[in-house]
Order: structure tokens, then sequence, then C-alpha cells
């Protein structure tokens, strides 16, 4: 059974692979396939070519057919929320479905089964007379034909073989639609005895619905009228009937059975009497509903409308009504519009109010990459008019600030207004001006001030001259929330004015250097704030712990803040082994010890040495001696013989040898050497080295490492610290098939009473920095950043099925699939070859392509 790592790494080469004829790869690693497309992957949908499953259809290979009939089923549609994903699997379905393939029959008709009503009549409406497993008496219309399930039986009105239209009218004909009986009667009349067989389920008691009309079709020899009832029941006035019928649960896959609708008909409709939220939906949804009739649509269900449009133009953007509903609609169908057919000039010029249309358009959406291609046009056209219309004027953005409340109009129409003087001047001072939100409270800009956010994201790079006329809430919405530029931290930092570094401090993504140089402002209320980021490091939160200062001619601790601290002794998780290290309160570090263990003696005893110096000796003993009542550990937070070495000081007559002793011991045990030690001694990946709570030298780790490589398990246990550089990350990631392989032999002795083997190291081939993990950027350099993974030194099984987790996996695929069409693509051998060498390749992607293409060659 292969590893759900192999596996991920198939489904994502199989994924990118382009249109190619699969027939000798199914037969050259058939094999690989079925054993991968065994494993059931819940949260992942394979997107397998199409052409894959034709061939693995011709082949009638039973395991892998059910493979792809595995592959098309979980996780179910509902759980899928990438759009390729679902665009994937709607494909395989199809596919599927139309082979008219009995093991697929049998699958696909199953009462429980997941597939639609439209896939079971494809299945069915290709059945194949001359087929044994069709036919036989073992076949797919025997095990029909002993059916009595409505959800089974249904679709078989389109199958065309003897027997099996007539049986579905006779067994469930009553509990089928209309257009269901009419659809069953031609089929009977067409392949299975015409009328003579017609008038035989007549003196058998036709459905109630249609008996009238088979009786006139039957008397008169003359099917004109069954073919024109059955026009209109399958046509845009049955399809109209069913969605007005709210008892039906099948409205949704009944409608899917209809390729095209006549639109004006549906608009008219609507317009007649309106639909339910749920045929709403369903019509709103459709990828060929045309704007008109989702202007009619949205009139009386703006709601389903507005979440459910499949597209978005100018016109139902200004369908609206004025008010907080209209609004509320507004930032539903542009948030939905990117990348759904509403241009950036659409939402310029024509969606309503500017408020809701700027608030909604505020933050780049996470994808598809169409709606932040929409976005980033829509951003640039902004740009463009707010440099325009508004430049660095600080009047003209006070009124636009006034104005953004209440303007009905477009954003468009909002900056010409202003730019031309329009309006009515607000009063003095900034417009709906306020404080920072409370310390510890994060608030997300909305309304008004979102919208204006968005302005400001827009606005060009000197709009930092704007923050000395705005009030402190608007500072601290743009720093702290809006779209990050390089200068801000230069400009906070340089800055007599403390408000923009304390804005700047409260930024959720702030990153480490950013924490860093607001550090060293040694100011009490801004290191509160910083302790508090996410990317704050574990020597940073010690350190803005400790209240010591950076500059050095001040001769005194800085306080901690006291609403921190407050703020700090009510959390009862969050804390890493080094917080408590060198606190500056007494009771906070105390409370921290409470809730996590600092690991490893030489890390206790930088503790009590640092708690020794700030505070004497007794309180080095009474934190020794003190039963703090462990929350989330049972033992004593300090290792017995970390209290033997500290009492045995603690008793010396002379206190300062006894300090001076003790600094001695604690610096021995903190330096590069000593870590590079004690990592070269530990066997395994999991020892307790890595979860004590050392300050790592991670230069020196690096420099070692290149002189003379670590093992794959160490690697990995220094990959398990979270501050390990990218870099060791990138190498421990890289030698895992070393370890794995350490690992099996390692267990294997120990059974067998033997000692373990040798390490197994491999030479460094770190990465920069900056290719230790997945790339997070976006456009050209984004895609440089992929190329350089898959050509990096990760073992290509291993890089695959990273792919997956990473938010930009998009791009890695399009350039996975660039890959794919130089090496693989149409080289059948070369494709069966590479997918049987995969778990065991050390190289890296681009490495095991070209390799696996040169040897087939």
């Amino acid at each position: 059974m292969p590893t759900t790592a192999n596996v991920h790494a198939i489904r994502e080469l199989l994924g990118a692979a382009g249109p190619q004829d699969w027939t000798r790869q199914v037969a050259g690693a058939g094999d690989v396939l079925g054993s991968a497309l065994e494993v059931v992957l819940r949260d992942h949908a394979w997107r397998l070519p199409v052409e894959l499953a034709d061939a693995v259809l011709a082949a009638g290979d039973i395991r892998l057919i059910d493979g792809l009939l595995r592959a098309a089923e979980v996780p179910r549609d509902g759980d899928l929320t990438n759009a390729a994903d679902r665009v994937a699997r709607r494909a395989l379905r199809r596919r599927l479905a139309a082979s008219g393939h009995p093991r697929v029959a049998r699958r696909i008709l199953d009462r429980d089964s997941p597939w639609r009503l439209r896939e079971r009549r494809a299945v069915l409406a290709t059945a194949r007379a001359d087929d044994p497993g069709w036919t036989s008496q073992s076949g797919v219309v025997s095990w029909l034909l002993a059916q009595g399930s409505p959800r089974v039986l249904r679709a078989g009105v389109v199958c065309e073989l003897p027997g099996v239209a007539r049986h579905v009218l006779e067994r469930v004909g009553a509990e089928l639609l209309p257009a269901e009986q009419l659809r069953a009667l031609w089929t009977v009349h067409e392949h299975d005895g015409g009328l003579p067989a017609l008038r035989t389920l007549e003196a058998g008691g036709p459905p109630a619905e249609t008996a009238a009309l088979l009786e006139r079709v039957t008397a008169t020899d003359d099917t004109a009228p069954l073919r024109a009832a059955l026009a209109e029941a399958e046509g845009t006035p049955g399809a109209i009937s069913e969605l007005r019928d709210t008892t039906l649960h099948l409205r949704g896959e009944l409608l899917e059975l209809r390729d095209t609708l006549d639109w004006p008909a549906v608009t008219e409709a609507a317009r007649e009497k309106r639909f339910d939220e749920e045929a709403t939906r369903l019509l709103a949804g459709r990828d060929d509903c045309p704007e008109e009739t989702s202007v009619q649509l949205f009139a009386a269900r703006p709601e389903a409308v507005a979440g459910h449009a499949a597209r978005i133009g100018p016109r139902l953007l200004t369908a609206p009504p004025a008010g907080a509903a209209g609004a509320k609609h507004v930032r539903t169908m542009v948030r939905r519009g990117f990348g759904n057919g509403a241009t950036g000039t659409d939402l310029l010029e024509h969606a309503r109010p500017a408020g809701a249309v700027l608030e909604a358009a505020r933050q780049r959406p996470d994808g598809p990459r169409r709606a932040q291609e929409t976005w980033d046009d829509f951003t640039a056209a902004l740009g463009t008019l707010v440099a325009d219309r508004l430049g660095a004027d600080p009047e003209r953005w006070r009124v636009l600030r006034a104005r953004l409340k209440t303007f009905k109009g477009t954003v468009a129409e909002l900056l010409d207004e202003v730019a031309a003087g329009g309006g009515r001047p607000p009063k003095p001072g900034w417009p709906d001006g306020g404080a920072m939100p409370e310390p510890g409270r994060a608030a997300s800009p909305s309304g008004a001030r979102a919208a204006f956010l968005t302005l400001l994201n827009a606005a060009p790079d000197d709009h930092l001259d704007l923050l000395r006329h705005v009030d402190d809430r608007t500072v601290y919405d743009l720093l702290a929330h809006g779209t990050w530029r390089p200068g801000w931290l230069d400009f906070a930092v340089a800055s007599g004015n403390g408000r923009y570094a304390a804005a700047l401090a409260r930024r959720g993504s702030l990153d480490t250097e950013g924490i860093d140089r607001l550090m060293r402002r040694d100011d009490p209320a801004i290191n509160a704030q910083l302790f508090l980021r996410a990317n704050a490091t574990a020597p940073q939160r010690e350190r803005l712990l400790s209240g010591r200062p950076f500059d050095p001619a001040r001769a005194t601790p800085l306080p901690l803040d006291p609403a921190l601290v407050a703020h700090l002794l009510k959390r009862s998780g969050g804390w890493r082994p080094r917080d408590p290290m060198d606190c500056a309160d007494p009771r906070l570090q105390r409370h921290i010890l409470r809730h996590i263990r600092v690991r490893g003696v030489g890390p206790q005893l930088r503790l009590l040495l640092n708690t020794w110096e700030r505070h004497g000796p007794a309180e080095v003993a009474a934190l020794i001696g003190e039963d703090l009542k462990p929350v989330t550990y049972s033992r004593n937070p300090f290792r017995r013989e970390t209290k033997a070495l500290v009492k045995k000081l603690l008793a010396a007559k002379d206190p300062d040898a006894a300090l001076a002793d003790l600094r001695r011991t604690v610096a021995e045990g903190e330096t590069a050497e000593w870590q590079i030690a004690a990592i070269r001694k530990e066997q395994w990946d999991n020892a307790e080295l890595y979860r004590e709570a050392h300050p790592w030298h991670w230069d020196e780790l690096r420099k070692e490492h290149r002189r003379e490589p670590f093992s794959a398990m160490s690697l990995a246990g220094l990959a398990n610290i979270p501050e390990c550089p990218a870099s060791l990350r990138h190498e421990a990631a890289r030698t895992k098939p070393l370890r794995e392989q350490w690992r099996t032999v390692a267990y294997a002795r120990m059974d067998s009473g033997q000692p373990l083997p040798e390490q197994l190291s491999a030479p460094s081939g770190a990465a920069p920095e900056a290719s230790g993990t997945a790339p997070d950027r976006v456009g050209d350099r984004e895609r440089a950043d992929w190329r350089a993974w898959l050509a990096g030194g990760i073992p290509a099984e291993v890089a695959l099925a990273q792919l997956p987790e990473h938010p930009a996996a998009e791009t890695g695929r399009a350039e996975l699939a660039a890959l794919l069409r130089d090496t693989l693509d149409g080289r059948p051998e070369a494709w069966a070859l590479a997918l049987r060498m995969l778990p065991d390749f050390p190289g890296s992607v681009a490495e095991l392509l070209r390799t696996a293409t040169t040897a087939a060659s």
C-alpha cells in the first residue's frame, strides 16, 4: 500500500498532465495507478485527465475502474471548496457516465451512490445490447428488472435496452414526473416494441397523468401528440413547472437535465410570479443565465441572486435599491463579482453606493486566480483615479471621508464630485474621528472606515503625509490593517510621534524584523502589543517580558505594561518555553510556569540565574520550594538535578562565589559548541533535546552543517523547533528518504537486540532562505520561486506532497504542468518510469522527470 505522501504526489503529477493518449501508461504502470487510487483522499479531489479514464475503461482493468469511480466520489461535491477541483471532478464523472461501461453503471445506479440524475441517465442512455455486462443473465439489465426503488429506476426512462423503460413505467410510473413518464413512453415506442408495446401498457394501466394522451396515440396511431408533449415537458415550460413545485426534492437535478433554456420565457415567468428561494438560486446559478433574467430574479429574491448568481455584470450591480439592505447585497456581489463576470470598470462606474463597493473590495480574494487578477485590475484603476482626483490634498481627503457614509453614487462619481469641489464642506476636524481601540482588542475596520481604508491602500506612495491630518483610529486602520508598504517601518521608527509605532505594533502580520525595530524604542505600551504578535520569536518574547532596555544609557529596567500583565494573567494557553525565562514580574512568571514546563537542566538553571540576579537568592529559594500546582503537567517544574545544584549553591558560605559558579555553569551550557556536541550525540528526531528551551545559535548551527552535515534524524529534530531557519527545514525535507531508511533498519535491530546503525547524512544542499519554504508572492517572482522549488534539493515525492496545502498551489501546479510538457507528456514509457521511480527517488521533481525522460528515450 502506498504512503499518503506518495498518493498526493501521484495526484499532483496526474492533475498537471497535458492532453495525451494514456493507453501505454496504463499498461506500463497500471499497478502503481491502481494502488494509488485505492487510497481515499477525503480532503482532496483527484484531478485526473479524462483521457486517462478513457484508457482505463478501454483496458477493462476492474481495479483501475473501481479506483476511478472512488476518485469521482470522495470527497463529496459539497465538501469541495476549490473551483478547479469541482471542474475536474465534473469532467471525470461525465466521462465515466458517458462510457456506458456496465461496471460503471452498477456503481452509479446504486440507490445510495452520490451520482446525480443526469449522470445516471447518461450511463443508461449509452448502454449497449451487445455487451454481456448489460444483457447477460447476471448483467445490469437483469439487476434493474429486479429493482423497485424510484431512485434506482427513474433514470431508466432513457434506456433503450428491451424491458427497462417498460419496467420503470409499470413499477414506479406513478412516482415519476410528467416529463419522465412521457420520456419512458417515447423510449418504449422507439426501442421496445412501438405502438403494440404502448397498447400493452395501456392494458396494464398507464400513469394517470398521461393516460388520456396515451389513449389518443394508440387510437389514432399518431405519435405526433406524444412527441409534442415530450418536447414541452422536457423543455422550458416543463422546467418552469417543476421549479414551481416546492414539494420536489430533485429540482436542482431535474434542471441540470436541460442543456439550454428559453431565457426570455423564464424572465417573463419570473415577472408574472416570483420563484421561491431555491428555484431562484438554481436559475441564477446557471452559467448560461443572462443578466436580464438575473436582474428580474433579483427584484423578487435579492439575497438568493446576490449570493448565487454565476455571472455578475454591470446591470446586476445597479439593481439593488438604495438603503442598508441594498448596500448589503452590493457588498455580496462585489466580493463574488471578482472573477465572476464583473470587471474593474464595472465596479468603479456602475456599482453603487460607493461606500459599500469600497468596503467589499478592501482585501484581495484568496482565489481563484481570475478573481485575484480582476481585483488587481480594479485596484490599479482605483489608484489612478485616486492619484488624479485626490492626490495628497488633505482637504479633498477630508471632504471625501465625510461624504462616504451618505453618498449614493458610484466610486468614480464620488471621486469626480470631490475633485470638482462639490459636496457640503464638513465640520472642522477629521470626520468621524476616534481613538485607537483598547490594547489587546482587535478591531477590524468596517463600514465607512473599511471603505476609506480601501482608498488609502490605493493612494500614491506619498500618502504618509496625510497621516498628520487624520485621527488616531484612521492611523490604526491603515497601519494595522492596510496593505503593507515597505516605507512604513522607517516612517514609524523615525517619527517623534509614537502613535505610528503604536499602530504598527498592533499589526497582526508584523514580521520579526519589524518587531525587532519597534522593540528598540523601549516603550512599555508598544512592547505590550509586540509580545502579542504571532511572528514574535522566542528570544523576542523573552526580551519583551524581561523589561531589559535596549538603550545602554538607561539604568533601570522598563516596567511591564500593567494592562499586558493583567491580560496575560488571564491566559492559560499560547505560552512558549522561554517566556518565563527572564520575566520581570514574579507573579506572571509563576503563572506561566504553571502552564508550560521549561525543559532542560541548562534552561532551568538560566531561569533561576536570572531570578537570582534580579530578585536575590531568597526569591530563588522560594521559587524552587513552592508548589506551583502545574495545570498542564503533573510533576515539579524543576528537575531533581537542577534543584540539587541550586540548593547546594544557595547553602554555600560565599554567595558571590556561588553566583559566579552558577553563571559559569549556565554560560557553558549555552555555547554553540555545547549545542553542536549535544546534537551529534542524539540518535532520534524526537529526542528530549529538541523540546528543551535552549537559546539556539542558528547561525553557528548552519555553518557547522555546511562544514560537516548533521544526520538526517538530527535535521528532523531541529526542524521541529519553531525558530528553525528555513534552510535547515529544507535540508530536513531533502533528507527524508535517508531518515526513513535509517528508521527502518533501526527498528529491525532493536527488535533483535542489536545496536543502532550508524547515522546517515547527505552532503549539505542548503538552499537560500527564500527557497526553504514554498513561495507566497504573486506574479513573475512567484512563478520563478516555484520553478526553483521544483528544481531544488527536496526529494520529488516530498515536494509534490507538500504542494496541495500551500495557498499559492495553483501557481505551483501551472509550473509543474509546464515542466511536464517539456519532459513526460507524450512519452508513455517515461511516464510509467517516473511513476515507478517516484517513491524512492532522492532528487528533485525536475530531476525525476528529466531522468525518466532520458532513460526512456
